[in-house]
């Protein structure tokens, strides 16, 4: 019996989570916030997205923006998105950032998106930074959701 290697991607994973106004306790301008997974060397992120469930607001402040990236490249995925009042509350799903995408859309196009985030060598930590114009401590309204989406890839045997 004969075997061959093989090459295919898990099921996918997510790491999530959600900002809440109650959790920028830091008396500055910016904070940033690691999510508690590692993404795996070699995994390929699929999808990405911010979900500004509420706007930030008050606090005298006049702007909040986020950046969303790693701890290689703080703003991969998204740099300076407005998630101040007036942003409009709902999904973020356009990366502000430069770089071709391959696949360009459903029209063929070239769209613009992180050229190197997606696949990742090596681990990875992901990083949110929200940075205002006054300490982010003084905020009073605001709720943020975070989503990575990624697959692993893996080699194994298979019989001939």
């Amino acid at each position: 019996m004969t075997t061959a290697r093989a090459s295919f991607l898990s099921a996918p994973r997510c790491i999530s989570t959600t900002i809440d106004v109650d959790q920028l306790n830091a008396a500055a301008v910016a904070q940033t916030f690691t999510l508690g997974l590692q993404i795996p060397a070699g995994a390929l992120v699929i999808s990405r997205y911010l979900n500004l469930i509420t706007e930030f607001s008050g606090g005298g402040a006049g702007s909040v923006i986020v950046d969303f990236g790693d701890q290689a490249q703080a703003q991969g995925w998204y740099t300076e998105e407005n998630i101040f009042t007036g942003a409009g509350a709902g999904f973020k799903v356009q990366p502000a950032v430069t770089g071709v995408y391959l696949g360009g859309d459903s029209l063929g196009t070239a769209v613009t998106r992180a050229p190197a985030a997606d696949c990742l060598y090596p681990a990875r930590t992901i990083t949110v930074t929200i940075t205002c114009n006054v300490n982010v401590n003084l905020l009073t309204a605001g709720s943020l959701g975070v989503n990575v989406f990624y697959v692993e890839q893996a080699a194994g045997d298979l019989p001939a």
